[in-house]
């Protein structure tokens, strides 16, 4: 007999064909049997069973990709029986059957066993798939089982499943559907806290972390639901999707649940699938008080239930189950004259990312089950969260009218293991550097001698003091990188100001807004600039003595890309640039044998880090000059002597995946990384080759402020470090908590090393006498205390190492003639202009070149009829085309043999006129069931079983039907000539 499935059966039909052997939808238990069991009693009373419930003997094939339930005669139940041989080895029986996956076309999805541990010790285990049953199901099972293994007759059903599916395909759906699909549930993916990413082949093994509700946290609950008259489960629901909100810092949460949908008491009776999957979403925005976001959770809540079940394919991350006694258990005492206690299941299985299933003690308390899957977490994390579950329980009931972000939810012990982990090591209050820098014969810079260099610097400083300049001046250095401009850069020291780096390729215009912003009076320079005096860089003066340089003193201003549209300059003082350079010169462990090489622009603060340290600590700094590339350099007398290298992150990958390209030097000890996530690849690649230190350091944090030493880990991502010396760091949450291990928020730093602030702006705030940086980059605790980068809260962007800020291009780009609109994005490492209007590219590219640094023009321009726009009028980024669509886009046709068979079958399942290579499954208007039909048609078209995940895995025709030739091959691999011969003749015949 063939019948249809309910909503709800389709849904888990589809799961099972789009992850073939996933036993996550399994339910099962195990019962200890212990006593004089009458094996044929047993074997009757089930054997009853299946013969009452037609759903125990339902298996669920497909016609023309199309589920349908066909349903067996009655028959026996399907009991095996085996001897253990001790209890580990049924332990291990059990777990099997409980782990193994249905094959849900072949028989009904049921496993009975019984394991014999001696002459009166037995194992029942019992396991079913959610498509014939839930919850009540089994329970209803455990108890009709009693019934019969006594010998007693049960009243006959009123109803059978085929009836429920009946009536609930009766309801017109339609205007259900209509109802959700207004409503955009599920618009927000969840950033759950995970430990890994998910593989390419999504795994459904999981575990399970428990913490137990004491009665007295859960009586004052049902308390607090009374007095805000809702439930026990709106309270419960409003704390998950707080505690999903502080592990995630979002503020859109949404979360499944099953409704058992047995409205009519029939049904209370029947074993199937009745249960319904409702998505309530919370808003928790805006830090409202917990008692008015459960006000408003009872309002969802009520508005949600009691509705149609609808044939919706949601995808949930994570669901919420409270168990109510009825569907937890039955009375064990009351199995005939057997002493009866639960056996574990070794269930290891878990259907979603992150479950929570609660189940009623005894004693009143409440059980609270994470399930989680294992590929993505590990146990200690999902603990953690269990753990902070409780915590923020038992704040709620304490303070329900306090503000979501004021609620508590750190574990015990967390707060002093956030503190340890985020403060540096303390130092000694070092000397600022130009006092730290001794004369002597040993070379310094190029060919000077430290002698030679400091001599010379103070000539220069005389200079700059006959041109006016002195303390609270800030002198324009505008000298490519040579040994000269090293001498420069002390000079301004020796002369009491601070120096501002202007490189000389920047765009007049660029050079002319960060002279004037800066106060910029002198400038030191080989070629004269308008509006500024200028000082030969060779220009002496008397030798005159040099002025105390104090460490609240400018040591340098140094300008960023801005949020604004307008770069913003940073006041480096000197206290903070010593701090730094202590740290670096002993952590680094230089000495007067290291030659470091100084490749960074001096526009940007790598500059300080290559040349300081190396100068306090008595080292040879080689200048590597604009014109020179490195591998050049390294392959030159100088180069081969260099033993520290300080290499943008980016530039880094680029030399190791080109290994001919560069020859390292043989007394290479050390190399600095910073700007960007370094690479696991590339860490692997590197090896052991020389010591690797990663670093990470916004420029107002005075260069680096974490770091550590890479050692290749191809399971992790490479951390950013742990604070170094005189630092601090928190991790903090949208509403300013701690955030706790493992869980996302923005860094924020403190200590000697913070900037003063942005010139012609408020200073950095300052707080317990630390002055404090929102770096404005989301990061995370790792279990071992390093801190892990995870990208940006704003719309700041990395492209090849430098630090964009998209809006500042973007107002220059609509400043130029012929632009109406644009906006600018990162795309795979290349900045991107979309605009609305008729510049041409050769226009803009002349146009930003006179304003903007190189690195922020875009390489690529996109032109549209109008900018995607959001509901609220902001641009949706999510929205913009991929630029290499775009630039060109053109239907092409289906070529070879295979192209030609997956369009016809696309055209005909999809119901459209054609179909071309580059088209998208999904895009055509494509979705799961109609993906099981296409995988149907392959496979009687070419006899040969597509996966169902390959349609989402190769969603375009053309990778599709690439894929499709990868396993017809491997199937002609296997036939024989005579078979071969035949999928010829239809081939030819097709064509």
């Amino acid at each position: 007999m063939t019948e249809r499935l309910s909503y709800g059966q389709q849904r888990l039909w589809f799961l099972d064909r789009l992850q073939p052997g996933d036993a996550s939808y399994n339910l099962c238990e195990a019962l200890r049997l212990r006593g004089s069991l009458d094996v044929g009693a047993l074997r009757n009373a089930l054997d009853a069973l299946v013969t009452r419930h037609e759903m125990l003997r339902t298996r669920f094939p497909d016609v023309d990709g199309s589920p349908v339930a066909v349903l067996s005669p009655p028959g026996s139940a399907p009991l095996r029986m085996v001897d253990a041989r001790d209890e580990n080895h049924a332990r291990e029986l059990v777990s099997a059957e409980a782990n193994g996956a249905f094959e849900l076309a072949a028989a009904a999805p049921i496993r009975l066993l019984l394991v014999r541990l001696g002459p009166r010790d037995h194992v029942l285990s019992v396991v079913l798939h959610h498509i014939i049953g839930d919850g009540w199901s089994l329970n209803l099972l455990n108890s009709e089982l009693i019934e019969l293994y006594r010998g007693r007759e049960l009243p006959p059903l009123s109803a059978t499943y085929r009836d429920f599916v009946t009536a609930q395909r009766a309801v017109d759906p339609a205007p259900e559907v209509a109802r959700w699909r207004d409503r955009p549930i599920g618009a927000t993916e969840l950033a759950l806290p995970t430990d890994r990413p998910p593989a390419a082949e999504r795994s459904t093994s999981g575990g399970f972390e428990t913490v137990t509700l004491p009665a007295d946290v859960v009586a004052d609950l049902v308390a607090l639901a009374r007095r805000e008259r809702c439930s026990l489960f709106m309270v419960l629901l409003s704390a998950y999707q707080l505690l999903l909100s502080r592990h995630t810092g979002q503020h859109d949460i949404c979360v499944g649940t099953p409704m058992a949908s047995r409205t009519e008491l029939a049904w209370e009776t029947i074993v199937g699938y009745f249960t319904q999957l409702q998505v309530l979403r919370g808003d928790l925005s805006g830090d409202p008080e917990f008692s008015r976001l459960l006000r408003k959770t009872r309002s969802d809540v009520l508005g949600t239930f009691g509705r149609p079940d609808v044939p919706l394919a949601a995808q949930f991350q994570t669901i919420m189950v409270l168990n109510s006694p009825e569907e937890t258990g039955f009375a064990l005492s009351s199995f005939g004259d057997l002493e009866l206690e639960w056996f574990g299941t070794g269930f290891g299985q878990s259907m979603l990312d992150l479950t929570l299933q609660l189940f009623p003690l005894a004693d009143g308390g409440l059980s609270a089950a994470f399930g989680y899957r294992d590929d993505v977490f590990d146990a200690a994390t999902v603990a953690g969260i269990a753990a902070r579950f409780l915590v923020l329980l038992r704040d709620i009931v304490r303070r329900p009218d306090a503000r979501i972000g004021e609620l508590e939810c750190l574990a015990a012990g967390e707060l002093d293991k956030l503190s340890a982990w985020g403060t540096g090591p303390g130092q000694p209050v070092p000397a600022v550097v130009p006092l730290l820098i001794k004369a002597s014969d040993a070379v310094a810079v190029g060919s000077l001698t430290y002698a030679e260099l400091l001599s010379r610097a103070e000539k220069l400083a005389g200079a700059l003091r006959e041109a006016g300049v002195g303390p609270g001046s800030v002198v324009g250095v505008h000298l490519p990188r040579s040994p000269h401009g090293v001498i420069a850069l002390l000079a301004t020291w020796l002369a009491g100001a601070a120096y501002l780096a202007l490189d000389p390729a920047l765009p007049a215009a660029r050079k002319d807004l960060m002279i004037v912003g800066s106060g910029v009076e002198v400038v030191i320079s080989d070629e004269p600039l308008p509006g500024v005096v200028r000082v030969s860089p060779s220009a002496t003066a008397p030798a005159m003595t040099a002025v105390q340089v104090l460490p609240e003193w400018l040591a340098y201003v140094i300008y960023t890309s801005g949020s604004t549209g307008t770069p913003k300059a940073v006041a480096v003082s000197h206290g903070a640039l010593a701090a730094r350079v202590a740290w670096m010169t002993g952590v680094y462990a230089l000495t007067p044998d290291d030659c470091v090489a100084q490749v960074a622009s001096w526009g940007f603060d790598t500059h300080a880090e290559e040349i300081y340290p190396a100068l306090v600590a008595g080292a040879r700094v080689e200048v590597v000059t604009e014109s020179a590339a490195l591998p050049d350099f390294l392959r030159s007398a100088q180069g081969r002597a260099v033993t520290v290298l300080d290499l943008p992150t980016a530039y880094w990958h680029e030399l190791v995946a080109s290994p001919e390209a560069v020859r390292w030097p043989d007394g290479l000890r050390l190399v600095i990384l910073g700007g960007e996530q370094a690479s696991a690849e590339a860490v692997a690649r590197w090896g052991s080759r020389t010591r690797l230190v990663n670093t990470y350091g916004p420029t107002e944090a005075t260069i680096i402020a974490t770091a550590c030493d890479l050692v290749p880990n191809a399971a992790a991502r490479p951390p950013i470090g742990c604070p170094i010396a005189d630092t601090v760091v928190k991790v903090l949450d949208p509403a300013g908590n701690l955030t706790p291990p493992g869980v996302s928020g923005e860094l924020h730093i403190g200590g000697a090393g913070v900037a003063q602030g942005y010139l012609g702006q408020p200073d950095f705030p300052v707080t317990e006498g630390i002055r404090w940086y929102a770096t404005g980059d989301r990061c995370r605790w790792r279990p071992d205390g390093q801190l892990e980068f995870l990208g940006r809260l704003d719309d700041q962007v990395k492209v090849r190492g430098h630090r964009i800020e998209p809006a500042e291009v973007r107002a220059a780009l609509e400043a130029e003639p012929g632009v109406d609109q644009a906006v600018v994005v990162a795309h795979q490492d290349r900045l991107v202009g979309y605009l609305v209007g008729t510049a041409t590219d050769q226009a803009m590219r002349a146009g930003l070149a006179r304003t903007l640094p190189s690195y922020l023009v875009p390489d690529l321009f996109v032109r549209l009829e109008k900018l995607p726009l959001t509901n609220n009028g902001k641009v949706d980024i999510r929205a913009l085309p991929d630029p290499a669509a775009v630039v060109a886009v053109q239907w092409s046709e289906p070529e070879s043999d295979a192209e030609q068979l997956v369009a016809e079958i696309w055209t005909e399942v999809l119901s459209v006129e054609r179909v071309g290579a580059a088209d998208d499954f999904f895009a055509l208007g494509g979705h799961s069931l109609l993906a099981t039909r296409v995988i149907s048609r392959l496979r009687a078209t070419l006899e040969i079983d597509v996966p169902v995940r390959a349609v989402f895995d190769y969603s375009t025709l053309t990778a599709f039907a690439a894929h499709v030739e990868v396993l017809l091959t491997a199937a002609v691999d296997e036939l024989s000539d005579a078979e071969v011969a035949n999928l010829l003749s239809y081939q030819a015949s097709s064509e």
